[in-house]
């Protein structure tokens, strides 16, 4: 069972919740999935079980961003890049507008 009062609902709530379910779900049963794979099963929820016509961005940004890094993801291949930012990059902040 899933419950809360999640203010801000559809900043990726329902990618957040697909990955943290698979990810559950493998672990318990000792599965390896690739994150690539991950990123089409959340793709195939969200799109056949909810019936949300979504992308590939938010399982994406979950699965293969990591602290310290740029993230670039090509939404049309579905490739992704780490990019260190360098020592010559000041720090910076994300901000998530609507």
């Amino acid at each position: 069972v899933l419950s809360g009062d999640l203010h801000g609902g559809g900043i990726s709530s329902s990618a957040a919740v697909g990955v943290a379910l698979l990810l559950a779900f493998q672990h318990a049963n000792g599965v390896a999935v690739s994150p690539e794979e991950n990123v089409r099963l959340v793709s195939a929820i969200e799109n056949g079980y909810l019936g949300l016509k979504i992308g590939i961005l938010d399982q994406s940004a979950i699965l293969f961003s990591r602290r310290d890094r740029l993230t670039r993801i090509d939404c049309r291949t579905a490739g992704h890049e780490l990019i260190s930012p360098g020592s010559g990059l000041p720090p910076f902040a994300v901000v998530l507008a609507f």
